[in-house]
């Protein structure tokens, strides 16, 4: 590959940044990024292994998204088909390099131990251990120790507890492998990368590692040496800390990554605290948990007649195998010996290999979405996805990946079930994947997927969910709102009238001055932020100048992508949606023409065209230049939207409305804030909404726009018994009442799903579906915590916090035990 050569449509390269035994790296500029500089990974040689390790790496890093692991941009093949991983472009240096045999400061050790940890602990949430970590895998951005980022994911595991490719194999770095990597043991999981990490901190403070990278029989055997000995002004807790990272029983170690940065962060506050960390003298307690998890199920053949019982088995053959299943896709399931040439394959082998090109076409439609494909036999498939972050987005996720699969094979069946779990080292199976199996059972619901009750109730009003006498099924993702119903009943909004007599007076002051105006509504998942919307929305279609509403909403497949939000706004406007490619520029420019004319026409039309996916057939010198100069890109889009905006605000106000900001991109939210800066006095509103996170994503979003945020609280007491009332009716008892709002605690889906319970007759426990969104609450809290919670679980709703220090100890951190 030559400099100047651009990939995929989008990454021109620039130079080789470096070269090994099985590929090159180039810097490349991002076409989509403004030239934002960018990695190119390219593998050239290495076999099936190195194939299998470079999917691996690909596959990991487009799930996780984490300031301190190496950024995944894109991946495909070259013209002349090599794979290819792009990335975010790091100008640092490496760990190794900074090392190079000194002692850092205990200050300068702890902050970067902190970073690597916490980075881990996102990678192990989601299953993933890197199995390589070490000091040349360990980016400073910069130079600086407070800006690392993890790189090489080629060496992951997906999944707790999972074994290598064979007993016996040892993939690591010797020097950092833990000793059950050493031994090539079959249970790799969170606590060989909490080990790995110990020999850098190590490294760090002692200017030397734990052991000899050559004395396999001194890691296997022998104690590492104290640091307090090498080095006496390190403190007892960290020399503790260190001490239990490094011990040579897994489970004597601290669970994961983001227990060890939990334990570090409290050292970084108490750096002169010398009490002992609590390592591998604490009591055992269990560090299994449940969590939700998502099961689609598919069968390939529904018009085929199965025997009866058929499903039941595929599922138990799934079960017993779930030990074996713990290995990656690509490892279990790569491709077998092929036969000598001159060979034939028997009918058998046939139909395996046809069986396993399914299995790789399934999953590769399926991993973008966080899932994992297994086959049950008899043409059925499990698509698993394991708990992640707020319960809603996993559902949606699990949503748009069983929708991916109707579009990729419209004849087959397709069922999806949610539901709680253990995460231990097994695959986690069991009563969900009954429940998924079953739904697979009933007859096929046309073009439609088959849901279970949990999962329907955490989709939302996103999807398209019908309800026939087998249950609720998929329809496909809901363009526009639908009227809100609660057990079929319509529902009025309370608790939220102050809110929305101030946006409604935000908009009367945009038609009436004229002036633009922005709004930022910020939420937790499940308080009412959509509810908000859709009503105002109602308000204003009724208004004596009805605006012209565009909306997006940030999709987390797609958190960062630039100019998403703009793409689909403009898509939205102009009707773009089911349209060819080939046809797109020309309903653009139609559309356009509504509004404009002559040359500005001609400008705007090839720029919002280049922004929605529908260029010009022959691009304009100027689109042309600005394709090479990003800066110029930059100006010329920002002039095309504020152009097109201006003209439709001469018509009629108009509303954009951003969804999920948490999951939107940077350059979109630019180029509005120039928008509303040109058109300061033009009847144009703009309305944002996100969780509290939004302000850590992007600090001083539209700050110099007399911005208006609205942070909604809970409901009141008053509106929640109201919603309660409207819904069950006067008769209802006011004791239930009561309980209802008093165990909702004002959280608007919390209560929801309380009046659904009740009027089901499930008042006595809480409903699946409460349980699943409250899994992120549990998720934010760090591992200490957690382990009291745990504790505390096996003594139910009431307790003294002399139980927890007679099950756990004296020495029990994280949340104050009141005794």
């Amino acid at each position: 590959m030559r400099t100047g050569e651009v990939i995929a449509g989008r990454f021109e390269l620039t130079g080789v940044a470096g070269q090994g035994g099985v590929g090159t790296v180039y810097r490349a500029r991002d076409r989509e990024r403004e030239g934002a500089p960018i990695a190119l990974k390219v593998l050239r040689t290495g076999g099936q292994a190195g194939s299998e390790r470079f999917l691996r790496e690909m596959r990991v890093l487009a799930e996780l998204q984490h300031p301190g692991i190496v950024q995944y941009l894109a991946h495909g093949r070259t013209p002349d088909g090599a794979l290819y991983l792009a990335m975010e472009w790091i100008e640092g240096v490496n760990l190794r390099a900074r090392l190079a045999g000194t002692r850092w400061t205990v200050d300068e050790s702890l902050r970067l131990a902190r970073q690597a940890a916490s980075a881990l602990g996102a990678a192990h949430r989601r299953g993933i251990v890197h199995r390589d970590i070490k000091p040349s895998n360990l980016m400073l951005v910069g130079g600086d120790v407070d800006a690392l980022k993890i790189i090489d994911f080629g060496l992951v595991l997906m999944g707790q507890g999972e074994r290598l490719t064979e007993e016996g194999t040892v993939l690591g770095t010797p020097g950092y492998m833990a000793p059950e990597q050493a031994r090539g043991s079959g249970a790799i999981g969170p606590p060989a990368d909490v080990y790995a990490l110990g020999c850098v901190l190590f490294e760090c403070l002692a200017g030397r590692t734990p052991f000899a990278a050559d004395r396999f029989d001194q890691l296997l055997r022998e104690e590492a040496s104290r640091l307090e000995v090498l080095r006496p002004e390190v403190p007892a807790a960290l020399a503790a800390l260190v001490a239990s990272m490094l011990a040579k029983n897994p489970g004597h170690r601290p669970a994961d990554g983001m227990a060890v940065a939990e334990e570090l962060t409290a050292l970084e506050e108490r750096p002169g605290d010398h009490v002992a960390v609590q390592g591998a003298q604490r009591p055992a307690l269990t560090r299994l948990e449940q969590r939700y998890v998502s099961v689609i199920a598919m069968r390939r053949e529904p018009s085929r007649t199965l025997e009866p019982g058929a499903l039941a088995t595929a599922a138990s053959a799934l079960l017993s195998r779930a030990g074996d299943l713990q290995e990656t896709w690509s490892e279990s399931q790569g491709p077998g010996a092929r036969p000598a040439d001159g060979d034939e394959d028997t009918p058998a082998e046939q139909g395996a290999s046809r069986g396993l090109a399914l299995e790789r076409e399934l999953q590769s439609i399926v991993t973008p979405f966080g899932a994992r494909v297994e086959s049950l036999g008899e043409g059925i498939f499990v698509a698993l996805m394991l708990g992640q972050g707020v319960a809603t987005d996993q559902v949606a996720r699990a949503a748009h990946c069983a929708l991916a699969l109707r579009g990729a094979f419209s004849e087959a069946q397709l069922a999806l079930a949610t539901g709680r779990c253990v995460l231990g080292s097994r695959l986690p199976l069991g009563e969900v994947l009954d429940r998924a199996m079953e739904l697979l059972g009933l007859p096929a619901a046309s073009d439609r997927i088959r849901l279970d009750a949990i999962t329907a109730g955490l989709l939302g009003a996103v999807f398209e969910v019908e309800e026939d006498p087998e249950g609720p099924r998929l329809h496909g993702a809901r363009k526009r709102d639908g009227t809100r119903t609660l057990l079929g009943k319509r529902t009025t909004c309370v608790g939220r009238e102050r809110e929305l007599a101030m946006l409604a007076g935000l908009y009367e002051e945009c038609v009436s001055e004229p002036v633009a105006r922005a709004v930022l509504v910020t939420a937790p998942a499940g308080i009412g932020k959509s509810r908000l919307r859709y009503e105002f929305l109602q308000q204003i279609e009724h208004h004596r100048e009805p605006p012209f509403v565009w909306m997006a909403r940030g999709d987390p497949m797609q958190s960062g992508s630039p100019l998403v939000l703009l793409r689909q706004i403009l898509r939205e406007a102009a009707g773009l949606g089911e349209v060819v490619r080939e046809e797109r520029h020309g309903r653009l420019r139609a559309w356009l023409g509504r509004r404009l004319d002559g040359a500005e026409l001609e400008q705007v039309g090839e720029f919002l065209g280049e922004l929605a996916g529908a260029p010009p057939p022959v691009p304009g010198p100027l689109l042309m230049a600005a394709r090479r100069d990003p800066t110029l890109m930059g100006e010329e889009l920002r002039r095309a939207l504020s152009g097109w905006l201006r003209a439709e605000c001469a018509a009629r106000p108009v509303v954009l409305v951003l969804e999920d900001l948490q999951w939107g991109d940077l350059p979109s939210l630019k180029l509005v804030d120039g928008a509303l800066g040109a058109l300061c006095d033009h009847r144009l509103l703009v309305m944002g909404f996100g969780r509290p996170e939004v302000h850590e994503l992007f600090p001083g979003l539209w700050a110099e726009r007399t911005l208006q945020e609205l942070r909604l609280g809970p409901l009141t007491r008053k509106a929640s018994e109201s919603l309660v009332r409207q819904v069950l009716g006067e008769v209802v008892e006011q004791a239930t009442v009561e309980a209802v709002v008093e165990r909702a605690a004002g959280h608007a889906f919390y209560l929801e799903e309380l009046i659904r319970a009740v009027a089901e007759g499930r008042d006595g426990a809480l409903p699946e579906t409460v349980l699943a969104l409250a899994q992120a609450r549990l998720d934010a809290l760090g591992g200490e915590d957690r382990r009291l919670l745990r504790a505390a679980s096996i003594f139910g709703e009431h307790f003294t916090g002399q139980c927890l220090i007679a099950l756990l100890g004296p020495g029990a951190q994280g949340a104050e035990i009141e005794t």
